[in-house]
């Protein structure tokens, strides 16, 4: 069984609780962000599943150290893959010591989750998913670096002689939440229903 984790001392579903405090502006933002994913999510249910959708198996599996600099994330990222294993019911499920495996009920598309702890108490979460063989994509495809609304932020302690957020930043775009959520709604042939 999958332990609970905190990570950074945050969850994306209360990190805009101490924000709230200092900046009301950025609390009602995160709120606003936060009802966006909601109707993501919702929108990829409706159309079958999250993992026939290409922009969002790219987001959930993204992995920094592609790009030098292990252990950054998003709380976007981190958000789709907490929601994914609430909403998304797997078969053949295999529990491991930091996750699990498994296959998509809904599209027999393979699942791997798991969670690392690069520093004390800091996880991240990951998750995999290849889609079925045969299987028809019903979101547009991925022509670009996976985008980010939130900055990215590290699970491990920072090497102060290295800026390793700055490698980050710089190798995927950054766009508004109003951009992102559209980029990752988008069907297959381009049209968006929203």
């Amino acid at each position: 069984m999958t332990r609970k984790r905190k990570l950074s001392g945050a969850t994306p579903a209360t990190r805009d609780l101490t924000r709230s405090a200092l900046d009301p502006k950025a609390a009602e933002e995160a709120r606003a962000f936060q009802a966006g994913l909601d109707a993501l999510f919702d929108y990829y249910l409706e159309h079958g599943c999250p993992c026939r959708f290409p922009r969002f198996r790219a987001t959930v599996a993204r992995d920094t150290r592609e790009v030098g600099a292990a252990h950054f994330t998003t709380w976007e990222q981190q958000w789709l893959v907490n929601r994914f294993d609430a909403r998304v019911e797997l078969s053949d499920k295999e529990i491991g010591p930091l996750g699990h495996r498994g296959r998509c009920a809904r599209c027999g598309a393979e699942v791997d989750r798991w969670s690392e702890e690069p520093f004390r108490s800091a996880w991240i979460d990951y998750l995999r998913i290849t889609a079925a063989p045969g299987t028809q994509e019903l979101g547009a495809h991925l022509h670009t670096p996976v985008p980010y609304v939130n900055p990215f932020f590290s699970a491990a302690p920072q090497d102060h002689q290295r800026d390793l957020a700055h490698v980050v930043q710089a190798s995927y775009p950054r766009v508004s939440a109003e951009v992102w959520l559209a980029w990752m709604r988008e069907l297959a042939g381009g049209s968006v229903r929203v």
